[in-house]
């Protein structure tokens, strides 16, 4: 499979990396106006994702239960280091660690733009929501 991302980040800085992360979905095709679903609730992306000092800057409408919230108070969602890598137990990037119990885990990932900006936008609605 192909890792264009992660395979441009090797020998960066942490830093490097994070603000390389952020300006992979500057470019992101399609994103404006695009949707997530999650049960009554509707995520609507409504400006070009940018960059801003490193950080991914969005621009997020909300619909819960077929009424518009005000995200005044929310926009812009600021995101700094966004993941571009998301469990898929078909994906080809292995990590594995040792963690506190001496126990050794594994997560399966792929590299995916489009799942990880989802996993952004849910994640920043439950924090919207509660």
């Amino acid at each position: 499979m192909s890792h264009p991302i992660s395979d441009a980040m090797v020998g960066m800085t942490a830093e490097e990396r994070a603000a390389y992360k952020a300006s992979a979905y500057r470019d992101f095709p399609n994103a404006l106006g695009r949707t997530f679903t999650k049960g009554p609730a509707v995520v609507t992306i409504l400006e070009v994702p940018t960059v801003v000092s490193g950080t991914l800057r969005l621009v997020l409408g909300l619909t819960l239960n077929g009424v518009e919230q005000d995200l005044s108070g929310f926009n812009p969602l600021f995101v700094h280091n966004p993941p571009i890598l998301v469990d898929d137990p078909a994906g080809d990037i292995v990590r594995t660690w040792v963690d506190q119990q001496g126990v050794t885990q594994t997560r399966v990932l792929a590299e995916d733009r489009l799942r990880a900006l989802r996993a952004i936008v849910i994640d920043a609605l439950k924090a919207y929501v509660g």
